[in-house]
């Protein structure tokens, strides 16, 4: 449930290509898109002080999520021209940049901001509107790896807390 609605959300993709030929070409692809939710949710965490006996801390609170991703990436478009029709088949993949920023609160306040590189394919049956615009019909899919993350917690929040969601 907590992660349910942070895989769907809106979402807007717009790719510009420049066909070399009539059966390839080169562009850019940019994507960007939104997820939220937010419940409740109770924790128990256990702490190993030094030199201590472990002791059990409970937390209960509001979990929210503001998401939003962003991504650049380059492309090379493999189109299929049919000539006796007014439908095309394009193949698209290429390399890009990933930026994701989580605007959330785990009982307390705290910024998420991660970086990296990812790639993207698609597929797509186009609609020839003439004069060089086609109206795409499009599946597409995006993988990523994050290389970097910077987690930013309130300052309210408490230590083993913030311990937690830098780990």
């Amino acid at each position: 449930e907590v992660y349910g609605d942070l895989m769907s959300g809106p979402f807007l993709d717009v790719r510009a290509n420049y066909l070399v030929n009539e059966d390839f070409g080169v562009g850019l692809l940019y994507s960007t898109s939104r997820y939220q939710n937010n419940t409740d949710l109770a924790v128990a965490f256990t702490v190993f002080p030094d030199n201590a006996s472990p002791d059990t801390i409970v937390y209960s609170g509001p979990l929210d999520h503001d998401r939003s991703v962003n991504y650049i990436g380059f492309n090379l478009a493999f189109r299929n021209k049919n000539a006796n029709s007014t439908f095309n088949f394009q193949i698209d993949l290429g390399l890009g940049f990933l930026s994701l920023e989580d605007r959330g609160s785990f009982f307390n306040d705290y910024r998420l901001n991660a970086t990296g590189i990812g790639g993207h394919l698609s597929a797509s049956f186009q609609l020839n509107l003439g004069e060089g615009f086609y109206l795409p019909l499009s599946a597409s899919i995006k993988g990523f790896n994050l290389g970097s993350f910077d987690i930013t917690p309130s300052e309210e929040m408490p230590q083993d807390v913030q311990f937690v969601i830098e780990s």
